[in-house]
């Protein structure tokens, strides 16, 4: 009884931990997300994979992985996704918008 006690505590902490980093990097993607579309979207540029702390700055020796991917819809809509990973996830965190970029955009 007692070893299928600590099994389960055991996989309830796990459970807590992975969603405490999947709540962290749910942020840092919010982050970037605000981020993006504070610019111009005539000039969004996707960004290649970046190491970041639990803030979302730029950190070699941080825990996570944020990708920004900018994608041409039509002339004037960009679809903007931004991509986060970290260790043992089952999936990445990925938020999706669509921008406007405007009826003079090119």
């Amino acid at each position: 009884a007692i070893a299928g006690i600590a099994g389960t505590i055991t996989t309830v902490s796990a459970a807590q931990t992975e969603s405490a980093t999947r709540s962290t990097a749910l942020a840092i993607a919010r982050g970037a997300m605000e981020t993006v579309r504070s610019r111009d979207a005539k000039v969004l540029l996707s960004e290649p994979e970046l190491v970041v702390n639990d803030e979302g700055k730029a950190d070699p020796t941080g825990r996570f992985t944020r990708e920004v991917e900018v994608d041409e819809v039509s002339r004037q809509l960009r679809s903007v996704t931004v991509r986060v990973t970290y260790p043992r996830a089952r999936k990445p965190v990925e938020l999706v918008t669509l921008t406007y970029v405007g009826a003079f955009g090119r």
